[in-house]
């Protein structure tokens, strides 16, 4: 049996009980039943997925963290949380710094007690919560500030990931090859359908031609004024 809710799951109430219960992610499922991955999804607050489990399930989540039922549950959006001194700061270091830095250093770095670390990226969670971007954790006392992927579809993501691409900076080899370009060498290779620099180029217009030797498009060359000097 399934339930369906118009409620909201509390992922932040079922992480901050888990905690305190001294259980990790794994040991949470297994009691559970389900995988890592599903019990990681409800403490982000993954409704959907949620409604989709037995409802023994969900009563056996309640028991396991020392819950009613109901409270794993809030009936509406959180009202936006203040941010604080300590969470901006955080925030900011995250954003800067992203998971190539430990809790522990940024603890050590400002000055601050673990205690008070935790604290506020507690505070921080609750806080992005309601906003386009989530908490993240991607190790051992490392965290980032990554994109909250659920207020948009997946094929819209999927778009906006090719366009992304399309239109993402040159790499180095690619910036090569235009200069080549530029200066009026003709790149011509037998290998050019497996040439990523060329397919980017492509892609962003920046040559034309369906066989080498390519040639800088009319675009480019108009903008460098290469036209005038032929």
């Amino acid at each position: 049996m399934t339930m369906t809710m118009p409620t909201l799951l509390n992922g932040a109430q079922i992480r901050a009980r888990r905690v305190a219960r001294g259980l990790t992610i794994a040991k949470l499922a297994a009691q559970l039943g389900i995988s890592s991955d599903l019990a990681r999804a409800l403490e982000g607050g993954a409704t959907s997925r949620a409604a989709a489990l037995p409802l023994a399930v969900l009563v056996r989540l309640a028991h396991t963290l020392r819950l009613a039922p109901a409270a794993l549950f809030t009936a509406s959006a959180p009202d936006p949380v203040a941010a604080s001194a300590d969470d901006r700061a955080i925030e900011a270091a995250l954003l800067a710094h992203g998971d190539t830095i430990t809790t522990d250093s940024v603890a050590d770095t400002l000055g601050w007690p673990l205690g008070r670390l935790e604290h506020a990226l507690r505070a921080l969670d609750r806080r992005l919560q309601a906003t386009g971007a989530r908490l993240c954790r991607t190790g051992w006392h490392r965290y980032r500030i990554q994109p909250n992927r659920r207020p948009l579809p997946t094929e819209t993501w999927q778009r906006l990931d090719h366009a992304h691409q399309e239109q993402r900076g040159l790499t180095a080899a690619t910036a090569t090859r235009l200069c080549l370009l530029v200066r009026g060498i003709p790149l011509a290779s037998d290998a050019w359908e497996g040439d990523g620099g060329l397919r980017q180029l492509r892609q962003q217009q920046l040559i034309e031609g369906e066989q080498p030797p390519f040639r800088l498009s009319a675009d480019v060359r108009y903008s460098l004024l290469l036209d005038e000097y032929e």
